[in-house]
């Protein structure tokens, strides 16, 4: 078994590498495991397994080139760059599946699917809202500077809920019977292959991009909800 002591040094490696709690707690659970088996199994002195550990993890602990301020590691660099592709995917998805139907829904009754789309995107702001009134201590968390307190590394990911909610909601708040008609003025263009116009691109960018950008942010805080609520049963950690 580690000692108090053994397990501050090993600690001691990761000061100074702004890692997020969640990836922090992960390095050092496996840090105790090759601890553990280098000098139970293995035989050797925790001066001796301390530096070995210290050398197997030198490479991904090393500072990612990317961003230059508020620098990350490799190790959380890859870690987030998997996650987010695995999100885009999913997103990707789901965003497909309803912008096809709500289009489909549009060339069939325009005014119909007026009233279905803004009903879409306000269950889509209030869903942020939700989480806010019964969960407010988590979803706090992705509102602050993230910076402050970095608790998982989806933290960042999760910040697009919120920010797309905002962005979401002026949409349906400020002249929505408007953007949807010149969004639907810009599928009918599209369809019919004719020559588009910056308003065109804009009002499909408007819709699509905040779409997916809402379903990104939830997917990614479905994820940070789960990784938080597995630190506060792992480590006890106070939002």
């Amino acid at each position: 078994m580690m000692t108090t002591g053994q397990q501050q040094k090993l600690e001691q490696i990761l000061e100074g590498k702004n890692l997020p709690l969640d990836l922090k707690s992960e390095i050092l659970d496996h840090m105790t495991e090759q601890a553990i088996y280098k000098t139970e199994i293995e035989k050797k002195s925790f001066e001796v397994t301390l530096q070995e550990i210290n050398n197997d993890w030198k490479a991904e602990l090393r500072w990612s080139w990317w961003p230059f301020v508020n620098r990350r590691t490799l190790f959380e660099r890859k870690i987030t760059n998997r996650t987010d592709w695995t999100v885009i995917k999913k997103s990707l998805f789901y965003w497909a599946l309803y912008t096809i139907l709500s289009t489909g829904l549009i060339f069939y009754d325009p005014s119909f699917a007026n009233h279905v789309i803004f009903t879409v995107h306000l269950l889509a702001v209030s869903a942020f809202v939700l989480y806010l009134l019964i969960e407010f201590k988590l979803t706090k968390t992705i509102l602050n500077n993230l910076r402050k307190k970095r608790l998982s590394f989806m933290q960042a990911g999760a910040h697009s809920f919120y920010m797309a909610s905002i962005m979401i909601s002026f949409l349906i708040l400020i002249d929505f019977d408007s953007k949807f008609e010149k969004y639907v003025v810009a599928l009918n263009t599209l369809a019919e292959l004719q020559s588009f116009s910056q308003t065109n691109i804009g009002s499909l960018l408007i819709y699509w991009l905040y779409d997916f950008w809402w379903i990104f942010g939830y997917l990614y805080f479905l994820q940070y909800r789960k990784a938080v609520r597995f630190l506060q049963n792992k480590i006890h950690v106070q939002l």
